[in-house]
């Protein structure tokens, strides 16, 4: 080969070996392309509001999420779409929650403006039956289908009658919100309805990126704001504070007052008095003497004077019988004595 046709042709390998390097790293460098939208039980959705955006480096999924929520008043969806993160694939769940029923749909997908696949119009829910076909049963509750946070809010949404559908009872009140998140986005709605469940505490169902949570109640119209309040099942009574415990008899209340005026101190200073001066069985008599005469006054005194008289007389007797005998003997020696001297 001469030198001119030598080196054409290394310049063609070498244009055709720069173009594929070139298309190979313009087409590694390339961003994904994935439809936005967020849909808050409106036509948020909808092809008309859909956008076109490009995924940052490192995301090679688009996402699709969609939750549908029904009640026996109706349904409603939330849905968001964008540049996502994982693996590509679909996952379908159904939840039940004290009669509510939600299902999620989440698919991912590594194509440009892939993730338009979900129809977010029809939702594979089972409706709980025709309304105007059964009777209210006697409750009545606030609902909010599809509602915003604001129209939502204590007693402004509308109230609806409760009743019975496929052999299902529903006489409680449900408070709760509905929480989807995908694509870097969460959204969230408040739920209001009628349930099975008069007493549940708060309790939750969970999906892919998926949260249905809430409170029950009894009694019409309860449910205009349990978000937060904490509730108890009758069946698990809750912690409280009791009392200190009273008692159930009265005879420690007797005991206490009869022995209340029983350390006085009149008996505890006249015992060891009379005790030490008398016998055991004249210390009560001499008590109540002693007792008497601090409360009488000159009674004492009486009778002292009527014990001192007494005693003198016994004893004035007693030496009046002694003497006679004794002067008789002093004049018949006196007699003796004369007749001798004369």
């Amino acid at each position: 080969m001469d030198p001119a046709g030598k080196a054409g042709a290394q310049a063609a390998i070498c244009t055709t070996g720069c173009l594929l390097l070139l298309s190979l790293l313009l087409g590694g460098a390339r961003a994904l392309e994935c439809y936005s939208c967020v849909q808050k039980a409106d036509d948020g959705c909808s092809p008309q509001k859909t956008k076109t955006v490009k995924c940052p480096p490192g995301v090679d999924v688009c996402t699709e999420a969609v939750g549908a929520v029904e009640t026996i008043h109706g349904q409603f969806s939330v849905a968001v779409r964008g540049c996502g993160s994982g693996l590509s694939g679909k996952n379908d769940r159904g939840l039940d929650m004290y009669g509510i029923l939600a299902f999620i749909q989440l698919q991912q997908c590594t194509q440009d403006r892939c993730n338009a696949k979900l129809n977010l119009t029809s939702r594979a829910l089972t409706p709980a039956g025709n309304e105007s076909a059964y009777s209210p049963n006697g409750a009545e509750c606030y609902s909010c289908v599809g509602l915003s946070h604001k129209a939502c809010r204590g007693t402004a949404p509308p109230v609806v009658s409760c009743y019975n559908a496929s052999e299902r009872v529903y006489k409680g009140c449900f408070d709760g919100n509905v929480t989807l998140t995908a694509a870097n986005v969460t959204v969230s709605l408040p739920v209001r309805g009628c349930v099975q469940d008069e007493y549940c505490t708060r309790d939750s169902v969970t999906g892919p990126g998926f949260t249905l949570s809430g409170s029950c109640c009894q009694g019409s119209r309860c449910n205009s704001d349990l978000h937060n309040k904490t509730f108890f099942s009758p069946r698990i009574p809750p912690l409280v504070l009791l009392p200190p415990p009273k008692p159930t008899t009265q005879a420690p209340a007797t005991s206490v007052t009869t022995s209340t005026p029983a350390p006085t101190t009149l008996v505890s200073t006249t015992k060891p008095t009379t005790a030490s001066q008398t016998s055991p069985q004249e210390v009560h008599p001499e008590t109540s003497r002693k007792e008497e005469s601090s409360s009488a006054g000159g009674a004492v005194g009486h009778q002292d004077r009527r014990n001192m008289g007494q005693l003198p007389a016994k004893e004035e007797a007693h030496n009046t019988g002694s003497a006679t005998p004794t002067a008789g003997l002093v004049t018949l020696l006196l007699a003796l004595a004369a007749g001798t001297l004369s």
